[in-house]
């Protein structure tokens, strides 16, 4: 099994690289349908329901990416992850929100995050 570091994870939104990112989160979820019934034997049964993704994006704002990080919010754009060579999830998504800060004398940050709108495809 081969394993691989968290700097490898790439953020891509609207063919832009979410630059000089320190935190990645990928949340994926499959809603259950409750189908129980009084055939159920008194025990719950579920079906899969809606599916879907978040992405959350930290990172170091640079004067190359502020602007561009700046500009996704309410949009809908292609979104990929390439989670090193061992697979990218590609989905559109809508970013909801961004948020810049910084510290009187430290780094300026900034923070992202993405939900998936439509099919997840995993290649």
């Amino acid at each position: 099994m081969s394993y691989f570091k968290g700097k490898d994870i790439v953020v891509t939104f609207d063919s832009g690289v979410q630059a000089a990112s320190t935190n990645v989160t990928v949340s994926m979820s499959a809603d259950n349908v409750d189908v129980s019934n009084a055939d159920s034997n008194s025990f719950q049964e579920v079906i899969s329901g809606l599916k879907s993704m978040t992405v959350s994006v930290d990172g170091l704002a640079t004067d190359a990416n502020t602007a561009s990080i700046l500009s996704n919010l309410g949009s809908i754009a292609s979104l990929s992850i390439a989670l090193s060579s061992y697979a990218t999830i590609s989905c559109q998504a809508h970013c909801n929100s961004i948020e810049v800060s910084g510290e009187f004398e430290g780094a300026t940050t900034y923070s992202a995050e993405f939900t998936s709108t439509g099919d997840i495809t995993n290649s």
